[in-house]
């Protein structure tokens, strides 16, 4: 939120975490996100597009391949379940997801989801020079390389 613990002056030192440290919090906080039933059952009610979504992205993922899909549908078509589905599949493997929308209403519907923005650290008023704050020994960057990685993506009925 662009606030540090020593702006509030709770205590008469400023309180700093090494790198390292904050790559140990980082990971902490991904692998202690709550897998919770519900959305592991709901792997059991997929419908036959959810179904073969779920099953090509997760080979994927598990085969530690790359890959891209494009999950589409109305409102109601079961995007979210389906998304909710992955992660907890994932992350019951105690396997790091990062859950990540464009929108924050979006964020708050996926389990442990985060913007794009405050996530990969985009900058909200962009130019043709504007990069990504991620710089390559951050504890991010270390926590995107423990990740599994694909990019979602496929039509649903």
């Amino acid at each position: 939120m662009g606030k540090n613990i020593n702006d509030y002056h709770l205590v008469d030192y400023n309180i700093e975490l090494s790198e390292d440290e904050k790559f140990m919090k980082d990971i902490n906080e991904e692998l202690e996100i709550i897998v919770s039933k519900k959305d592991l059952f709901v792997v059991s009610m997929l419908n036959k597009e959810q179904k073969y979504a779920y099953d090509i992205i997760l080979k994927k993922v598990f085969s530690n391949q790359a890959g891209a899909f494009f999950i589409d549908g109305p409102g109601g078509a079961g995007k979210t379940c389906l998304y909710n589905a992955i992660l907890a599949t994932v992350r019951s493997k105690k396997l790091i997801a990062l859950a990540t929308a464009s929108s924050r209403v979006s964020a708050t519907i996926l389990s442990g989801g985060r913007t794009a923005h405050s996530r990969f650290k985009i900058l909200l008023e962009i130019d043709q020079n504007c990069i990504c704050g991620v710089s390559k020994q951050s504890s991010l960057a270390k926590l995107l390389q423990l990740t599994q990685r694909l990019s979602y993506g496929m039509k649903l009925q």
